[in-house]
């Protein structure tokens, strides 16, 4: 896996931060020069809010709060945000947010899994230094992501069906998890492992959302340790509650959630990691993952068509069978047919070794599915190829008349 480049944030209440002109208080520390007065900066800043309710901190169970949001510029932040007692001043409630930013195209390529990033890199160390100054970018070197299937073990699948749902169509609503933080944060991890990288960017989160209501629109889950912690106003979250287990349903609007909604509520682990596999692999987020059999279950083919496009067609090349599943099951096949046309000559789109009947299938269901425009020009362009002899020796109705 490649090193990953990340650009550094440190925010806490202090007696002079970076920017001596604003005092003391809760400000920037430490930042990397690329973002300095950028939007970016700014929402880091706003995503910093960090507070515990009074029962909590006078109990001692302060939070250790998790996020990950995408910034205005396109790129991404990781966080992690402590506890740090009490200020220059001597005042409690003091903090410290420590994020790393990202660029998407290389965030995609380290596996897209910010829990990941999380567990590896120490982040708001009690021994941080929080001298004022720029920081330098780091270069973080990740394992590479190994998912076993005893993940989803002991998560409930209907509830992960539904939140899977709700990541990839997306929504104006945030899925708020109600209790114990440990359990939110395991149910988190196992939504990253059941979706594809490009997916997994829709799934920001805070692990610790007690007054955070203004940060709402960044992000699509985030989690509370009970109802008396959840904020106002409830309508513009989706209580998922997880100790009574109580969530409103989810209906898929897109194929692919369709897809795996059903896989993740029949515990269809294996045919997940594997069609989302194939995804990563075919949009290049995955160049190094071995190519695996294509599905040929109809919700299959047409969540893979959905995703990848005519990225799928290279796949299909060389496999008359392959051809005539992905047109029987993908909507409007038409743009996959005359993909495949554009793609190869008939007898590379055939391959050396099908049976006849086989060929002639493919040819009968790639004629049906592409537009007659496209047809007639394969057909003209490579008339001299064998597999085409039949379909070219048969004179039209004008020859014959003409004859």
């Amino acid at each position: 896996m490649p090193a990953l480049q990340a650009l550094p944030h440190l925010f806490s209440s202090v007696e002079r931060g970076l920017f001596p002109q604003r005092g003391g208080g809760f400000q920037t520390v430490g930042v990397s020069s690329d973002l300095i007065g950028t939007e970016d900066l700014n929402l880091l800043e706003e995503a910093a809010f960090y507070a515990v309710s009074r029962e909590r901190r006078a109990a001692g169970a302060l939070p250790v709060k998790e996020t990950f949001f995408k910034l205005p510029s396109g790129r991404f932040a990781v966080g992690r945000t402590v506890d740090l007692g009490t200020d220059a001043l001597g005042r409690e409630g003091n903090y410290l947010s420590h994020h790393l930013v990202f660029g998407r195209e290389e965030l995609l390529e380290a596996g897209a899994n910010p829990l990941a990033i999380l567990d590896t890199v120490p982040l708001a160390e009690a021994e941080t230094d929080l001298t004022p100054r720029e920081l330098a970018p780091l270069t973080l070197d990740l394992t590479p992501e190994q998912t076993d299937p005893r993940i989803f073990e002991g998560i409930n699948p209907a509830l992960l069906a539904n939140l899977a749902t709700r990541t990839v169509d997306g929504g104006t609503e945030t899925a708020l998890l109600i209790g114990d933080e440990t359990a939110s944060r395991r149910l988190l991890r196992v939504l990253f492992a059941a979706l594809a990288r490009e997916e997994r960017l829709r799934l920001t989160f805070s692990t610790h959302f007690y007054e955070s209501h203004h940060l709402r629109s960044l992000f699509t889950l985030a989690s509370v340790n009970s109802r008396s912690e959840a904020p106002p106003p409830r309508q513009q979250f989706t209580l998922c509650d997880l100790g009574d287990g109580e969530f409103p349903p989810a209906q898929p609007k897109s194929a692919y959630a369709a897809w795996l909604a059903e896989r993740l509520k029949a515990r269809d682990w294996e045919a997940v990691m594997a069609l989302n596999g194939t995804l990563d692999r075919l949009r290049g987020n995955h160049p190094g993952l071995a190519q695996a059999p294509l599905p040929e279950s109809a919700k299959a083919c047409a969540a893979l068509w959905e995703r990848a496009g005519t990225r799928i067609v290279p796949e299909l090349v060389g496999s008359p069978r392959l051809v005539k599943v992905f047109l029987q099951h993908v909507p409007a096949p038409s743009a996959l047919a005359d993909a495949l046309l554009a793609a190869a000559p008939p007898s590379e789109l055939c391959g050396p070794n099908a049976a006849p009947e086989t060929v002639n299938d493919c040819l009968a269901k790639l004629k049906s599915a592409a537009t007659g425009k496209h047809w007639s020009q394969w057909v003209k362009q490579w008339s001299d190829d064998p597999v085409l002899a039949s379909i070219s020796q048969k004179k039209s109705w004008w020859q014959k008349w003409k004859r």
